[in-house]
């Protein structure tokens, strides 16, 4: 898997997961949302509901069409649950289709809270089971937990949202705001402002979410990646219509004012960024990279990481820390 459709996997996985939850009417009900990047349409969620056998199952799905420079790239996420009416967890699936390949894992919740799972991701030298994280909600579980909390404004309450897509579960700070005319692709209507500010893979995300009296979520407004991404409720005609084509990439790169030609003679490259809005950039700290605020700025410097004086490869030590790296991971089964 390319670093580009990694991005793209991660990109989804977050929307999906981030989102607030919608309460619905009857027993299967489908909504759909056109998604839209910086402006141009690059794909549609939808989202359904089905009570059946008293069970509750929940599916997301995410189809988004981007481009590389002349590369296209479909990518089809699905997140799935089946929860009982009270919202506990009894079962979760992602799958996730970045068009050239495609990765599933399952997962059953036991009562003991311990998960067994299945699917590409498993086997290979990868956990069969991993125990439930305390207190983790699934879609009805959070649906649940929305209606309960109410819409009145300054309304301000913490979950935690497991989601299949990430195979974690992320902090969901969820806060309560004004009632506005809100514009849903030329239609206005008066929506109650959610933010919800989740802790995922990417660092933190801050969605404000726009729903109706009923917990119906009609839209979504998010920044990621530097990018503007807006998910508005709509008919299933216009969420499937074609899409624009948008350079995924290109907008997360920013030119260097020098060449830096002799860069592999250098043991490190020391960068000084500032964003154009003055807003602190969150860059992480690796293995390889250091960043630090100095003043209005943030230092980053990347050196390469070197092995240890003597380190054979392929190793054969006996450091914990380097064999758990060396072990196999959810996106490179070694």
């Amino acid at each position: 898997m390319s670093r580009f459709q990694r991005v793209a996997g991660i990109v989804a996985a977050v929307i999906l997961a981030g989102g607030v939850a919608a309460a619905w009417a009857g027993e299967t009900e489908t909504v759909y949302m056109a998604m839209f990047m910086d402006g141009k349409k690059v794909g549609y969620a939808r989202n359904t509901r089905a009570v059946s056998d008293g069970k509750v199952t929940t599916t997301q799905e995410l189809f988004m069409n981007i481009s590389r420079g002349d590369m296209p790239l479909s990518i089809h996420t699905t997140d799935s649950s089946v929860e009982t009416p009270d919202g506990k967890p009894i079962s979760f699936k992602s799958v996730q289709d970045l068009g050239i390949m495609a990765q599933t894992i399952e997962g059953v919740v036991g009562a003991d809270g311990t998960v067994t799972l299945k699917g590409d991701d498993v086997g290979g030298g990868q956990p069969r089971t991993m125990t439930w994280p305390k207190d983790a909600l699934l879609f009805e579980g959070l649906h649940l937990l929305e209606v309960k909390k109410g819409l009145a404004k300054g309304t301000k309450y913490t979950a935690s949202l497991f989601s299949p897509g990430a195979m974690r579960a992320l902090d969901v700070t969820v806060t309560v705001g004004d009632t506005v005319e809100t514009d849903l692709l030329g239609r206005v209507v008066k929506l109650t402002e959610v933010r919800a500010v989740t802790a995922g893979p990417m660092g933190q995300i801050d969605m404000l979410g726009y729903v109706d009296k009923d917990h119906v979520e009609q839209k979504i407004v998010t920044s990621l990646m530097g990018m503007k991404v807006e998910m508005i409720a709509c008919s299933k005609q216009f969420a499937t219509s074609p899409n624009d084509t948008l350079d995924f990439l290109d907008k997360t790169l920013v030119s260097c004012p020098i060449s830096l030609a002799d860069i592999v003679t250098n043991q490190s490259v020391t960068y000084h960024l500032a964003s154009r809005d003055g807003k602190p950039l969150r860059l992480p700290s690796t293995d390889n990279q250091t960043a630090r605020v100095v003043g209005d700025k943030t230092v980053v410097t990347v050196a390469p990481v070197q092995p240890a004086a003597g380190v054979a490869i392929p190793y054969k030590g006996r450091d914990a820390k380097a064999l758990a790296a060396l072990k196999p991971t959810r996106f490179l089964q070694s």
